[in-house]
Formats: structure tokens, C-alpha cells, sequence
């Protein structure tokens, strides 16, 4: 008799916790915790390669008897010449790089040996941190100099981005064929070494770097 007893009891002691069902939480008892996370802006930047040399040429080839007054194109490090823009402000509002140049010009010489041109920069290699909004660069920049060492000659586009477009880091490499200098004639040249500026301006924060 005591062990049917026995086995009734259990049953109905599990019967009883099945019936009991889960725990019920009441409003009362729940709260919540709000969790936040400030994002902040980043910066919008411009950054070059090492300098351009350009060199050497003979300065009959600044005469107007010479064929040709090309320069052979040399720099002191790498074979190419990346311009770089990180845009980390966040605003998808995109932008442009422009770049404008000086004439060439001596340390202390007079204005009249002062040599003027163009820079052509072409066939940029455009790469960027998020493929999908790459920045666009031109098939073909022409950047003429200033009338003399001390005046920028116009701004030109060198690398663009739509809005919605450029965002992370981007760059436009350009190979050492594909960046060339033609200056015009001057027969009161020296045989000097003569240095120019290209003023690089993104938005409101300009960069300038020597040549």
C-alpha cells in the first residue's frame, strides 16, 4: 500500500509545476536603460606627393630656334605623383580639389627671366578606401602658370566627387609619364636652377607645396 501511495504522490507533484506555467513579470517590475553613442565629424584634408623636379635641359631649348622645349620629367623619389583627399566630415556633400601654379622663377633675379607654362597632369589611377563612391578624376589637367614667379595662375579641377560620392580616402596616382611640363621661350633665361609653387585648394583649407 505505501508504494502506491508513493507513486501516486509524484505524479501529481509534477502535475503541479506543469500547471504552475511560467513566471509572469509584471510592468512594475521591468525597466528599461537607454544606451547612446555620440558620433562626431571628422575632417576634410588635401594631402601631395614628394616635390616634382623636373630637369635637366639645356637652355638652348628656351630659344626660339629649338624644336623642342619639353622637359624630360625626373622626381626625387618614386615613380609616380599621388594627390590625396580624405573626407571624414560625414556630410556626403562631396568636393573638389583645385590646383593652381606660379610662374619659374631665380631667387633675387629680375621678373623679365622669369620662364611661364603649363603642367600637364593626365590618365590618373583613381583609387579609394569605399569603391562604390569613388572620386573622379580628369582624363587630361592643363595647369598654366602665373605671368611671373610671384602670380597663380587659374584654378583647375584636378579630382572631384559629387555629393554622395568621395567619402573615406581617395587618391589619383599619376605616373611619371603622365605628369609633363612645356614652358614657353625666354631667351633671358639663366642657367639656373628655378623652382614654382602649385597651390593646392580643397574647400576652405589650401595647401601649398614647391616644385
Amino acid at each position: 500500500m505505501k508504494r502506491n501511495l508513493t507513486r501516486l504522490i509524484l505524479p501529481s507533484c509534477l502535475l503541479s509545476l506543469f500547471a504552475a506555467g511560467p513566471s509572469v513579470v509584471r510592468a512594475a517590475d521591468a525597466q528599461t536603460s537607454p544606451v547612446t553613442v555620440q558620433v562626431a565629424p571628422g575632417k576634410r584634408t588635401v594631402s601631395v606627393g614628394s616635390n616634382l623636379r623636373f630637369g635637366p635641359m639645356e637652355i638652348k631649348s628656351l630659344y626660339p630656334s629649338a624644336s623642342e622645349h619639353k622637359v624630360n620629367f625626373l622626381l626625387n623619389s618614386g615613380l609616380s605623383f599621388p594627390v590625396s583627399v580624405d573626407d571624414y566630415t560625414g556630410t556626403q556633400a562631396g568636393w573638389q580639389l583645385r590646383a593652381s601654379m606660379t610662374g619659374f622663377s631665380v631667387p633675387n633675379a629680375p621678373a623679365a627671366t622669369d620662364l611661364t607654362g603649363g603642367l600637364y597632369f593626365s590618365n590618373p589611377d583613381v583609387t579609394g578606401e569605399i569603391p562604390e563612391t569613388l572620386a573622379t578624376g580628369n582624363a587630361l589637367t592643363t595647369i598654366r602658370t602665373g605671368a611671373n614667379g610671384h602670380e597663380y595662375g587659374p584654378q583647375v579641377p584636378i579630382l572631384s566627387a559629387a555629393p554622395g560620392k568621395g567619402m573615406g580616402h581617395n587618391t589619383a596616382d599619376f605616373a611619371l609619364p603622365d605628369v609633363r611640363l612645356l614652358l614657353a621661350f625666354n631667351v633671358l633665361a639663366r642657367p639656373q636652377r628655378y623652382s614654382a609653387t602649385i597651390l593646392w585648394t580643397l574647400a576652405d583649407t589650401p595647401t601649398a607645396v614647391g616644385v
